[in-house]
């Protein structure tokens, strides 16, 4: 009887292990699924992502406000690439955005914030500088990468690229997403 009692013990607790495997496995899907969302830095790029930089947004709009100094966005949207193979064009728009957001990183100061966005748009928050400076910086920014020569994995150089760029001073009342909007009517 006593073989019997513990083998009915050790078919419990199977089902106990099993079901807490189960829970534990279900848990850390959905902890995956929520981080893969809420990811600070971008995979491809390496910069925030919309989620990162809404959270860097919210503590400079507030720095800004306080100290009484400028918040400026600039929208960056790169232009589709022409004369690119079907095969080819998947890596060369990775590789397009990786170079165009190591050229972002050359321009951002202490206390400037950039991300990647859907698609192929750019977000480049500056801190400081008056809405004049930052128009004169996207517009250096325009040139820097039109002038960047985007090479492929294998070595094959990519056609140039353009990009288009919008830019726009937050008020204290702004959003992310207003400025965003602003901003990006303001692309030509």
């Amino acid at each position: 009887g006593s073989n019997e009692s513990a083998r009915n013990m050790l078919n419990i607790l199977v089902q106990r292990i099993r079901m807490g495997n189960e829970t534990i496995a279900d848990t850390l899907s959905q902890h995956d699924k929520f981080f893969d969302k809420k990811a600070i830095i971008d995979k491809l790029t390496g910069l925030y992502s919309h989620y990162g930089i809404q959270e860097k947004f919210d503590r400079m709009l507030h720095h800004a406000t306080v100290g009484n100094r400028p918040l400026c966005l600039i929208m960056l949207k790169v232009d589709e690439a022409k004369n690119i193979p079907a095969s080819d064009r998947e890596l060369s728009n990775e590789q397009t955005l990786r170079t165009i957001a190591q050229t972002i990183l050359t321009f951002l100061h202490p206390g400037d914030c950039a991300a990647s966005l859907s698609g192929n748009k750019f977000a480049i928050l500056l801190a400081n500088l008056p809405l004049s400076d930052v128009s004169a910086t996207a517009a250096r920014f325009r040139a820097t990468v039109c002038q960047t020569h985007i090479i492929l994995p294998d070595g094959r150089p990519l056609p140039p690229v353009n990009i288009s760029a919008g830019v726009c001073k937050a008020n204290d009342s702004d959003t992310l997403s207003t400025l965003i909007i602003n901003a990006s009517q303001s692309i030509g």
